[in-house]
Parts: C-alpha cells; structure tokens; sequence
C-alpha cells in the first residue's frame, strides 16, 4: 500500500509540470543519439567550437550562503524522495555527481519524457561503474560517486533519490551536482531506453576504450608537422613557431633542454621562469600568457602523467587543445631566469578549408592570491566577449594547517547575471572528488596531480559541460567559507573567445611566480614520493629527493634518501647494475637506519624465496602470514618492515587490531618475486572472528569486504602528517588504508582483516 501511495505521489509531481512538457512540434533534423553523444568525449575539436550548447549546473549548495551545501534540492519527491534536477528537454545529462550517502545501494531514479514510473532504476554502484567497471567514463573516487555517460532525453527529466534529512549533525550528507547540456536548436533528443541496450553499451564501451587509448599524436590525413630549435636567452625571449593560417594546431609539444643545469631546485624553478605566449593573427598581445609548466599540467616542479589535452613525458611538454586561427599563430618563451634555455618545439598543423565563425580562439591566463586576499574570492577568470569557459588548472596552499581552504565554493557568472548561475558544493567536488581528496590521480578530464597536507593542484576541463557566454564571464572560487581561510591560490583558466585579446593574466616578475612557501613541507616528502610512484613518475620522485636535499642538506635522513634514490635506479636498470653500489652502501653508512634498509634490499634479493612485508597502521595490530605470528604494527609516524620466506603455492595474510575511532587505518604491502600483495578494498573483515582464521584454508566466506575506492585517502592521514622517510620503494604507493566499513565502531572488540592468494616465481 506504501509503495502504491508513493507511485501515486510520483504520478501527481510529474504530471504537475507535463502541461507544458510536449506539444510543440520541431524540424525533422536528426535527432540526438546516444552514439553522438557519447562521441563529444572523444572529440578533439568540439572544445575550440562555439556553436556548441552552454551546459547549467543544478546542485544542492547551500541557498543561505553557508557551507551547508547538503541536501538542498530541488523539491519534495512521493514520501521518502527528494528531487535533484527537474529538467526541461531535448539535451541529457553530461555529468552526475554526489557524494555523502551510507552506500553504493542508494537508490536514484530517472524519470523521463513525463513517464508516471521511472524507465531508470539503479544504484549508485551501478550507474557509476562499480558494479561493472567503466573508469575512466565514470567511477567511485575517492568516495564520491561520478558518471559523464549521457543519459539524454527528448522533453523532460526528473531525477529523484532517497530523501536525507537536512541536519549539519546527521552522518548522512548528500551533496549532488547534475551538468545538463541542451541540444542543438531545431534537434530532438532519442530519450533513454529507447535505443536498444546493445547500442548504448557499445557506445560507451568505444567512448570508455578511445579515452583510455588518449588522443592520437601521429599526423593525420593533410597534417603537416613543424619542428624548430631555438635558445631563449637569459632575460630575453624565443620564437618557436610562426605559421600561416586557417589552420588548426592539433598539437604543441616543447622539450627543454635542461642538461645545462646541475641543481634539481633550479630545474625546478625553471618550470614558473619561463613563460608560454601564444599570438593569434598578428595581435600585439597575447591570448596565451602562463607560466611554461602550468600551461601543461606541471606545477610547481615537473611532473610526468597524461590528461586528454596536456601532460608531460619523458621531459617533453605537450598540449592537445585544439588551436584553430584564421590567418597566423605566433608561439615564444619568454625566459626569466638567469641562464640560457635550449627548446624544442614539435608541431602538428591541421590546414583549414577555410575559416567559420563558430571557431573560437584558445586564451589562457594565470592568476595568484594569498592571505592578504582574504575577504575576497580567488578570480579564476573575468574577461568580456564571446565564447565560453572549459576548465582551469587550480592550486591551493594552506596556510592554517587545515585543508578548510578546500571547503570553499566555485562559481561562474554569466553576461552580467546579478547571482551566479553556476554554483558549486565545494573545491574538490568540482573536480570530480571530495572529501579532501584521496590519492593522487590523473584522469583524462579532471585529476589531482599533487596532494600533501595541505596543498593541492587539480584540474578539470569542461569537455562535456561548457560554460558559454555572449557578452562576458566570471570565474570565481570561495577562499573557505565565508572567504576567511589563509592560504595561496593559483590558478591557469582555459577558454576559447571569438575573437583574439589580451590573456586574463596576472603574471608579476617570476619572484611572484615561485611556488609559495608551505610551511609543513619537510615533513611530507614520504607522501610526495609515494604519490609519484602512484602516477608512475619514478623519474620525478629522483628529482624531488635531489631538490628535497638540496633544501634539507643537513636532514637526519639523507643516507635513507639517497638509498631511496639507489633504489629508483635499480628499479629501472635491474638489480645488476646498482648490486656493487648498494653492497658498498650497506658496508659504509655509519646511518643505522639506512644500513639495516641496505641489508634488507640485498637480503631480499639474495634469493626468490625472501619477501618484505611492511606494515603501516595508527590501530595497534598483530599480523600473521599463513598462521605464524609476523610482528606487529601500530605506530602512525613509521612503516615497519619483517624479513619473511615464501614458498610457491596458496597463502594468507591477515592483521588483527584494535578498532579505533577515524582516523584508523591499517596499510600492508608483502613485496615477493612472484607478485606485490596489498591491502585493497577486496579485502574482508570481521569483528572478534572464530580462530582459524590465520591459515591459508581459513573460511572467511561470511565476512564483509572493505570495499570503498581502489585508492584511498592517505595515510597518514591528520591530524598525523610526518611519515618517517624510508627507502623501500614501491611499498606504500599501490596499498591502500583499510578499516571496517559496516557495522558501528567497536572501541573494545578486536577486528581482523584477511586476504588469501597465490605466488609462482
């Protein structure tokens, strides 16, 4: 009887709006696809155009003001359901995002076209590829659930979920932000469901498969690649390239010839002396004007990973926006440091037909703010014109040793509108996370490249969702709430104009332009590092331990560092060749800690059978390998590592701890010949279990599994910052923080986590 009550109320909400839902009829262009749809992720030059509809975003942030940007919706649902977004059609839903529920079972459910019951009926697990894994199209990360698969519809859509009560003091906060794109005037949309569920999964299978492979860097049909070599100057300035129009260029890449330079700390700085201009048809001033790393995705010091349009590799430097001009395009380096810098700069050039209006005109711009800026927000972007927003490149230093900097909103003002029309639930949720983040990532559209108590860099780019504007645009972000937080903003925004003019950028002399001062840095390079391994960028995480030293010469852990840094060489040569380095090593350090790290290296490799198995917990733990009582862990500021033997065949691993209050966590990584073992979220779980858990054949089949993110959030985690620095790489950067997930916290019982699985050397 309730569920025919709550199917009524459902019935009489929708039919309240439907009046004015249909009726009207449109012209016979083809209407939207799901095909068509799911092809704009893919498209390399959907960005530079600006005919392309202005996405909106519908959000639960706080009406008042405030930071209670939590179950605010849209309106009332039948009983026990809210509305997140009542939209108006053709167009569909480019991006879905929440955090904040109990469970990937929360229920949502997608009402189309005035349907009295809903044609979608899911979980969050399901719609956001957990039940079937859809990464990089959508995913749960890190405990936040997102999907950019179009869901499109032709006249109305109405999202509803599991009503949560608006409380600060409730568990349960549901944050939300829906982006919707209408479609082309003149086009009808083919609603959900209606084509075949063959069609939709290959569409996002060959969405989901072309963003995983990346865009494509080898010259297309016609393309013609342009190379040049030029010096900039100590103080002065290169021209790399000078073309001729319409063209289009596809792709920017610029190595730095930076072998000149013995100090990792300059090389680093190096990466904000420079500065990248871009000059569209002969203009005086540039549309581009950013420091050279920013404007490819390596802030503060250089960074190996990939997004769709910017990343590093191997030292060179490439963009992927696409740079459509009509008659030239004119690209330097302005150098403001104190040497001279070599570059090489590869390009390929895509001639045009001819030119369209609905091009725009790649601009970039940077901007920073401090804690003499509070008060106010950090400007993103304000410029005036027509074309549209696609995304920023954002950093965050705080300076009150909290990350409430990042509990600030964005928001986007449209062609003079007296409120923002855009307004977000938070720093991180914009970038697809929250939470404060958890591990470092990189996605093809958004990512957090850097995370360290309590700095960050992010970025997202609005290939979906566009904010376009006809007379001007503002791009705001919340310094905290109520703008009172003390820390340093810095920012890259992306955008396209009709026309060229001056970059919205702020440069300053390339004092101002050096990152700024953090002051809890020399206690976080074991995060850094970990991080690094993480992306993958093992050449980065020797460079950083080169400037660490650099700056920390006299740091009680320089022979662990070094060691450390041994160690990167030996992973990417073999062990052969660091073997007599690291014997040597071993013999001569008067450090105790690095020897005994030494000898557990060369003890490790003295034969197949010998494993590491390192511990990291702030929940005082026991643990066991295939029932044998191991050692224990517990101690927050240190990773402690056994000595164990291993023979092929089936084992088990498990951790016994006393549960503690959040933060806890419990890390462990079994590094063997055969095969790294980690704590991860298939891992399980039980409160005060029945003996015989320890052995191998141990029944852990009623157990619950950790679930969660495959990447967590840390450890440490704060209030604990300081990770002791060691040299066994690869340890920690794959193993996630795991605790009990169901069930209330238990301060007396004791909780054991276990995993089962097989070695062959």
């Amino acid at each position: 009887m309730q569920v025919s009550r709550n199917l009524a109320r459902a019935a009489a909400y929708l039919a309240a709006a439907a009046i004015g839902a249909g009726g009207c009829s449109r012209s016979a262009a083809p209407p939207l696809t799901v095909e068509e749809a799911a092809g704009y992720l893919t498209d390399e030059t959907r960005l530079a155009r600006l005919d392309t509809p202005s996405a909106r975003l519908i959000s639960s942030y706080d009406r008042t003001g405030g930071n209670d940007d939590f179950g605010n919706f849209v309106g009332p649902g039948p009983e026990g359901w809210a509305v997140l977004a009542d939209l108006k059609g053709p167009g569909y839903v480019s991006r879905f995002w929440t955090t904040g529920e109990e469970n990937g079972r929360h229920p949502v459910r997608f009402y189309f076209d005035g349907e009295r019951s809903p044609r979608l009926e899911t979980t969050l697990d399901d719609l956001c590829g957990v039940t079937t894994p859809l990464t990089p199209l959508a995913a749960y990360e890190p405990w936040c659930w997102y999907t950019f698969a179009p869901l499109l519809f032709d006249r109305r859509l109405v999202i509803m979920t599991r009503h949560q009560p608006r409380r600060p003091e409730a568990q349960m906060k549901l944050y939300y932000q829906v982006c919707a794109v209408p479609a082309e005037p003149g086009r009808r949309a083919e609603t959900y469901g209606r084509e075949s569920a063959e069609r939709r999964e290959r569409a996002l299978a060959a969405a989901r498969a072309a963003l995983a492979r990346g865009p494509s860097d080898a010259p297309g049909v016609g393309d013609v690649a342009l190379t040049n070599r030029a010096t900039a100057a100590a103080g002065g300035a290169a021209e790399l390239l000078c073309a001729a129009g319409p063209a289009l260029i596809r792709r920017l890449a610029v190595r730095p010839d930076v072998s000149g330079i013995a100090s990792a700390a300059e090389r680093e700085r190096l990466m904000r002396a420079l500065v990248l201009r871009i000059f569209w048809n002969d203009a005086a001033e540039p549309s581009v004007e950013t420091p050279f790393g920013d404007f490819f995705g390596s802030v503060w010091r250089p960074r190996q990973y990939g997004a769709f349009y910017f990343g590093m590799s191997n030292g060179c430097y490439y963009a992927r926006f696409p740079m459509p001009f009509e008659r030239a395009a004119r690209i330097e380096v302005r150098n403001d440091s104190a040497q001279p810098v070599p570059l090489t700069v590869e390009c390929l050039l895509q001639p045009l037909a001819g030119w369209t209006n609905a091009w725009g005109y790649l601009h970039a711009g940077w901007r920073k703010s401090g804690p003499a800026d509070v008060g106010k927000p950090h400007v993103i972007l304000q410029t005036a014109g027509r074309g549209k927003y696609v995304g920023c490149l954002l950093t965050a230093t705080s300076l009150d040793r909290s990350w409430w900097l990042l509990e600030g909103d964005e928001s986007i003002r449209v062609d003079g509108e007296p409120t923002p029309g855009w307004r977000g639930t938070g720093l991180e949720d914009y970038f697809n996370a929250g939470w404060y983040y958890g591990r470092a990532l990189a996605r093809p559209f958004h990512g957090v490249p850097f995370k360290a108590h309590f700095r960050t860099v992010q970025y997202r780019i609005h290939q979906m969702d566009p904010v376009g504007f006809q007379r001007a645009v503002e791009v705001q972000m919340e310094r905290g709430p109520n703008h009172a937080s003390r820390g340093w903003f810095e920012s890259v925004a992306f955008y396209y104009l009709a026309e060229p003019a001056r970059a919205d950028s702020a440069l300053g002399d390339a004092a101002w332009r050096q990152p700024p001062e953090d002051p809890v840095a020399a206690a976080t390079i074991m995060t850094e590092l970990n991080d690094l391994e993480a992306l993958g960028d093992y050449r980065g995480a020797v460079e950083w331990i080169d400037s660490f030293l650099e700056r920390q010469p006299a740091s009680p852990y320089e022979a662990v560092l070094r060691l450390r840094r041994l160690r990167y060489r030996a992973r990417e040569e073999g062990f052969a060749a660091a073997r007599a380095e690291a014997e040597a090593f071993a013999a001569a350090t008067t450090n105790a800690l690095a020897r005994r790290q030494a000898e557990d290296w060369l003890w490790y490799e003295s034969s197949s059978s010998n494993a590491l198995l390192g511990v990291y917990c702030n929940m005082r733990s026991a643990v066991f390998l295939d029932g044998r009582y191991v050692g224990e862990g517990g101690d927050p500021q240190r990773l402690q590592v056994y000595r164990v033997t291993l023979t092929p065949g089936r084992h088990a691993l498990a951790v016994k701890a006393r549960d503690r209050p959040y933060p806890r966590w419990v890390q462990v990584c079994l590094q063997t010949h055969g095969g790294t073992f980690y704590t991860s979220p298939e891992w399980k779980f039980a409160y005060n279990p029945a003996g015989g858990w320890e052995a191998a054949d141990g029944d852990d089949a009623a157990w619950h599994t950790v679930g969660g993110p495959e990447l967590g959030k840390g450890p440490p985690e704060e209030p604990y910052v300081w990770l002791e620095p060691h040299a066994y790489v690869d340890m920690q950067a794959r193993a996630r923080g795991i605790w009990v997930t169901e069930g209330e916290f238990d301060a007396s019982g004791m909780v054991v986590f276990r995993t089962a699985f097989e070695t062959r050397f």
